[in-house]
């Protein structure tokens, strides 16, 4: 299917309308013993989807192609040949992505962009990543890093189908985060559990979520990620990676670190890994960051998983309904 490029010219449209302004409540670490325990008397199920009766369903992206004016110049392409001697086309593989057009069809709207501060100050981001209403109405997933953690006057909004600043859905504010704080280092427990102040699930839908003792259902699998990168567009549009293939994973008792080829970039962090499972769409893991050599070019992509993701949301939809 042939694909139109695409280039960012900036916001169109009215401003949306923001929610007021609301901090942070609790941030709450755990421990993998500490969650254990938390777990004792919860049953164990795989969180399901949901999708509101007035979204349009869409198991398939629409998507532009983006590429940027610069990447076939005759340097770049030279530079990126010597970076990446194992790439066919390392042009095409490093700076041609796919943009999604359907972003308000559902799953692809519980997708969205995440904003993070301090200081109360909400028009100034200290950062933003990415994110997905998962398991419940107002349960967002994102990486633990994403989390703007001890910082006075922290705040965290939450804007589902993020699209050149359009909010179709409105926004949310976080009032508590319940996850694992990796310090900006890429581990196999790099996700949280954020709870909203507006229950966006209700108008967005929200994914199940799945996770597996044993690394053969990652690896068998291919999978979609979806995030906010700000190397391309500036992290405007939500970008689409649909044939994702696990090439290894890192054990660490009941997280995993999952490793495939790079294909995302910072601002990505906290996008959801996942793809239809047993018809739904199922979250699988969350994007935490990149391998690197020893010059600091990346060259593989790495998303956190497991056990203990899954029983991070099972707690949160328990506790926080």
């Amino acid at each position: 299917m042939t694909q139109q490029i695409l280039q960012w010219n900036g916001p169109t449209g009215p401003a949306p309308t923001l929610p007021k302004p609301q901090s942070g409540k609790t941030q709450t670490r755990f421990t993998k013993a500490e969650l254990k325990k938390l777990m004792e008397n919860i049953a164990i199920e795989s969180p399901e989807a949901f999708k509101p009766a007035n979204i349009v369903g869409a198991k398939e992206p629409a998507t532009k192609l983006y590429r940027p004016d610069f990447s076939h110049k005759p340097d770049i392409e030279a530079t990126l040949a010597k970076l990446y001697p194992d790439l066919d086309d390392p042009v095409k593989q490093i700076f041609e992505r796919p943009v999604v057009t359907n972003s308000t069809q559902w799953p692809w709207c519980t997708v969205g962009k995440v904003f993070a501060g301090k200081n109360d100050n909400y028009v100034s981001p200290l950062w933003t990543g990415s994110g997905t209403v998962v398991g419940a109405v107002n349960l967002l997933l994102t990486a633990g890093h994403v989390v703007p953690w001890d910082q006075p006057g922290w705040w965290m909004r939450f804007v589902p189908a993020y699209d050149n600043s359009a909010e179709p859905f409105g926004s949310s504010y976080v009032s508590d985060v319940y996850g694992y704080n990796p310090n900006d280092t890429v581990e196999p427990y790099d996700y949280a559990v954020c709870k909203l102040y507006t229950p966006l699930g209700n108008s967005v839908g929200y994914m199940g979520a799945q996770a597996w003792s044993g690394d053969g259902n990652y690896t068998d699998n291919s999978w979609i990620s979806v995030g906010y990168p700000g190397a391309i567009l500036n992290a405007q549009v939500p970008i689409v990676d649909s044939n994702i293939v696990v090439t290894n994973v890192q054990d660490d008792g009941d997280s995993k670190l999952l490793e495939d080829t790079f294909f995302g970039y910072p601002g990505w962090s906290g996008g959801p890994m996942w793809n239809w499972l047993e018809e739904q769409p199922r979250v699988v893991a969350v994007m935490s960051g990149y391998d690197y050599t020893s010059d600091g070019t990346p060259i593989d992509s790495l998303e956190a998983a497991g056990i203990d993701m899954l029983n991070l949301l099972i707690w949160a939809i328990n506790n926080w309904q």
